[in-house]
């Protein structure tokens, strides 16, 4: 069989250190959107006046941002560590696992911290989904 493009069994499990020891499998997300990680700058590049073209690889952080609907469990889980966070005033670092069936991947992220937050969701019709970015200090992939 081919590959399919279907997210629906994609799993996103996530820990933190000091807080939650044990991947916790994050789920309850909007109608559109799990997930999705930003592009990042894998090397810089230069020309010199002569036309010499340079290049070199560079670090990078890979930005991620989840949609979780208001009513998920697994805010629950995010809102545990912002309060902690809060009493020990440090971040908390976050370790999980992106795993695509579908397309036969799995992604391992590390050294991860919670960016940014909606801590209230949005009220409108019904309650809006909520956003969630995490910084991950490293994001590698495996064939599975």
């Amino acid at each position: 069989m081919g590959r399919s493009l279907s997210s629906a069994n994609s799993t996103f499990m996530l820990g933190a250190v000091g807080v939650f020891s044990d991947l916790v499998k994050i789920e309850g997300y909007s109608a559109e959107s799990a997930w999705k990680l930003e592009d990042v700058t894998l090397a810089t590049t230069t020309m010199g006046v002569d036309g010499s073209f340079s290049s070199a690889w560079i670090p990078y952080m890979t930005s991620m941002t989840l949609s979780l609907m208001p009513n998920s469990s697994s805010n629950d889980f995010f809102e545990r560590i912002i309060s902690y966070q809060d009493v020990i005033q440090e971040t908390v670092e976050l370790f999980g696992n992106i795993q695509i069936p579908s397309i036969g991947r799995k992604y391992a992220l590390e050294n991860g911290v919670i960016s940014k937050m909606s801590l209230v969701p949005t009220a409108a019709k019904i309650l809006q989904a909520k956003s969630i970015t995490l910084i991950w200090g490293k994001c590698t992939v495996s064939v599975v």
